[in-house]
């Protein structure tokens, strides 16, 4: 996506600057099927911690689990602790790892898919309510 800049004098300039798209993940398995959050700011922190972005209610989730961020177009999720039980593609994350659209994600028990899209395309599946008092967190609570 190109990105458009208003001028003061009035003109339009379109930039070559990419704009970042948003992630969402998906549940597929676990307490989290069917339901999605989207990743649309540049860092997020994910964790049982009440302070976290997204705050998963899991019994294998630390209070900062890992970090979800986008760098140069690139998301990628980053472990927060070497406990953390973290998973792309069935593979161990002890640091660093880059995702991409139809990966596996997994956090604690719970697996999601990786979908990268606009975020008005990400929000419209049903994405769980965002309380106003929450500040944009998003609270997901084991049943």
């Amino acid at each position: 996506m190109l990105q458009q800049s208003h001028h003061t004098d009035g003109s339009n300039k379109i930039t070559g600057k990419a704009m970042a798209k948003a992630l969402s993940l998906i549940g597929i398995s676990g307490s989290r099927i069917g339901q999605s959050t989207v990743f649309a700011e540049r860092s997020t922190i994910v964790g049982s911690d009440g302070t976290c972005g997204v705050v998963l209610s899991d019994r294998l989730i630390l209070p900062r689990h890992a970090e979800v961020r986008v760098s140069l177009g690139h998301w990628f999720i980053i472990s927060l602790d070497p406990r953390a039980t973290i998973f792309v593609n069935g593979q161990p994350v002890t640091g660093q790892q880059r995702i991409a659209q139809g990966d596996l994600v997994t956090l604690g028990s719970a697996t999601f898919k990786v979908m990268i899209g606009e975020a008005e395309r990400a929000v419209g599946q049903r994405a769980p309510v965002v309380q106003p008092e929450s500040h944009g967190r998003v609270d997901w609570w084991r049943d």
